[in-house]
């Protein structure tokens, strides 16, 4: 005869996980901004929230009313590193193998540098300057750039310029002379660039934004969806004083993670200056992303799946399936068949839903985290009287 459900198991699990998600989703800004920063965060995602949903059945053990202890062999020391490092092993490989198939290299990438023109920008001039100096010596002629100057309102702009010796120069000039005036406000200049680069759309050609601001304003929320629609990414370089983060710059974060691209802080020092090397390594890692079609969304755990569909549909399914099974095999320490076909089965579950709300367009990182935390919940446990636990999906 079954025993009923242990609410402290379920309800501990459910949140400690859920806890680790968002753990994961507050370190994926700060983390995964290059392959190596991808595979590592994924790596952490599978970890996290694993460990502490573990941790969680442990307090319930320790609180519970009824005699009873979940079978398993070795102590929770070495069930927390079992877990923690197959955890961590599984979603880094995993991420490594999602890589490896070739994206679709365009090596023709049309760019829109998006410069804070307010006055909250003076003394940091020079630093954005040899920045986008940098940054245009790294785009080769066959890429295209259009520098836009801001504030609360578009102040200037190129065209958007073939990377020449005359467009080059031309948009250095642009940059060394823009002034620095008014308030900072978003809307504008996202629309602007948005439909700037739409006017001289061409067939294989990457499409992408760089917002560089030390500031935060307001923008229409139907411009997250244009920029989707419209394959346009966005990389947002925010110049840091230390202030806590605001709504509207976690939403601004938000944008720029769910068209593919992500998020950077430059800290700012006691002066109010910023470190040249620290802006001029933010442009090159946008570009750097923006050039290789479909990298920023080339995310195991969430995204719009873009070239080679099918192998990468069948890698996220079998990591995800394999995490299924270890999620059993370490909470229990043994599974039969039946179990871990059944775990095995709500990896696949995940995949499928991960991957379809990808390929509509509301995938995310914030909808991969609730879907996670459901299923590390789903491997809830169940007590047999007589064989002390039966650990199934």
């Amino acid at each position: 005869m079954k025993g009923k459900f242990d609410r402290w198991m379920l309800a501990l699990t459910f949140l400690l996980s859920g806890a680790g998600c968002a753990a994961c989703a507050w370190l994926y800004g700060r983390m995964a901004q290059d392959d190596w920063g991808k595979i590592l965060w994924t790596g952490l995602f599978f970890c996290i929230p694993f460990v502490v949903s573990l941790l969680g059945s442990f307090l319930a053990e320790g609180i519970h009313r009824r005699n009873f202890v979940i079978f398993r062999r070795g102590n929770r020391a070495i069930t927390l590193i079992a877990a923690a490092l197959t955890g961590f092993a599984v979603g880094a490989g995993g991420q490594f193998l999602y890589m490896l198939p070739p994206m679709e290299n365009h090596s023709a990438v049309d760019m829109v540098l998006l410069l804070d023109g307010s006055g909250s920008m003076q003394g940091k001039k020079e630093p954005c300057v040899q920045a986008t100096e940098a940054l245009l010596e790294q785009m080769d002629e066959q890429s295209r750039a259009q520098a836009v100057a801001f504030a609360s309102c578009v102040l200037g702009n190129t065209e958007l310029l073939p990377l020449d010796e005359e467009g080059r120069e031309t948009l250095i000039k642009f940059v060394e002379g823009t002034d620095i005036i008014g308030g900072t406000e978003f809307g504008q200049p996202l629309t602007f660039a948005l439909n700037s680069l739409e006017e001289k759309k061409e067939t294989g050609r990457i499409q992408a934004v760089i917002l560089l601001s030390d500031g935060e304003g307001p923008f229409p929320e139907t411009l997250e969806e244009e920029y989707k629609e419209k394959d346009v990414v966005l990389y947002t370089i925010r110049m840091d004083a230390g202030e806590q983060e605001t709504e509207t710059a976690r939403q601004l974060v938000q944008f720029a993670q769910k068209t593919g691209g992500f998020d950077t802080k430059i800290p700012v020092d006691e002066k109010g200056q910023i470190s040249t090397d620290e802006l001029t390594k933010a442009f090159r890692q946008a570009f750097s992303a923006a050039k290789e079609f479909g990298m920023g969304e080339g995310m195991l755990v969430f995204g719009k799946i873009k070239g080679s569909f099918l192998l990468r549909f069948l890698i996220r399914a079998l990591i995800f399936s394999v995490c299924g099974i270890l999620v059993g095999a370490v909470y229990y320490r043994r599974l039969n068949k039946e179990q871990a076909i059944g775990n095995a089965a709500a990896g696949l579950v995940l995949c499928v839903l991960v991957t379809v709300l990808g390929q509509i367009g509301v995938g995310s990182l914030s909808a991969s985290c609730v879907l996670f935390c459901v299923f590390i919940f789903s491997a809830y446990t169940t007590y047999d009287l007589d064989e002390e636990v039966d650990g199934h999906v």
